[in-house]
């Protein structure tokens, strides 16, 4: 009995087909050329991309400190602008001093004009 369980196992596997089977491995081989060649693009475009952002990254970090030196440049000349303008107002003083002695002068003037 053991010799025709087995003869039923050995029966219920179907023939292969040679042609079929090597048809398969065929179609199997082309798939995974072009599964490499999906994959070396994807590579190509994710370095391309990686390349783009460090470039970019690089951009951006220069512009950032371009811009901060242009502000630092711009603080330090207003902070002498300013400067020069105190000096400017304080040396306007002594000016506000004659201005204040010809206001005199002329009140005297136009006091005397009125009584002659």
């Amino acid at each position: 009995m053991g010799e025709k369980g087995s003869q039923k196992q050995h029966s219920k596997v179907p023939d292969i087909d040679p042609a079929a089977l090597s048809d398969i491995e065929k179609e199997a081989c082309l798939i995974a050329k072009e599964f490499y060649k999906l994959n070396k693009n994807i590579q190509v475009s994710l370095n391309q991309i990686s390349a783009a952002s460090v470039c970019n990254m690089q951009t951006c970090q220069e512009t950032i400190e371009q811009t901060c030196d242009s502000i630092e440049k711009c603080v330090a000349e207003e902070s002498e602008l300013r400067k020069k303008a105190a000096d400017l107002s304080r040396s306007m003083e002594p000016i506000y001093k004659l201005q204040s002695k010809i206001n005199t002068i002329k009140a005297l003037v136009i006091n005397l004009d009125s009584q002659i």
